[in-house]
Parts: structure tokens; sequence; C-alpha cells
């Protein structure tokens, strides 16, 4: 079993002996940051869908 050894300074962090990384133990702030790129995932998602629709308006009006 590896014991994670313990970042001074740092409570979210810990050290993994086996490989020597850092890794976050914050679950809440790994919660947050999901929904934030949730959030960022969708908002340039609508973004995309709206420059589309507007191409093809332009389109259309220039068809006539």
């Amino acid at each position: 079993m590896n014991k994670k050894i313990k970042v001074k300074d740092h409570p979210n962090l810990v050290r993994d002996p086996k490989n020597n990384a850092i890794v976050s133990t914050d679950k809440s702030g790994y919660a947050k940051y999901i929904a934030d790129r949730e959030q960022r995932i969708s908002k340039n998602n609508k973004i995309t869908e709206l420059e589309n629709r507007l191409a093809h308006l332009e389109k259309i009006l220039l068809e006539r």
C-alpha cells in the first residue's frame, strides 16, 4: 500500500512516493473545476451553433 506524504504548507496536496507526483486531494475544488469546464464547453457549443446559424442566414440572403 502506498502511503501519501503530506506537502508542507499545502493542506490539499500530497506526494505519491511511488512516482514522486504531487496530487491534489481537494474534492470540492475538483468538482467546481468540472462544473466550470462543462459550463465553458456548453457556452462554446452555443456560440458555435449561433455562428453556424448566422452563416446559413447570410447564405440565404445572398442567394436572393
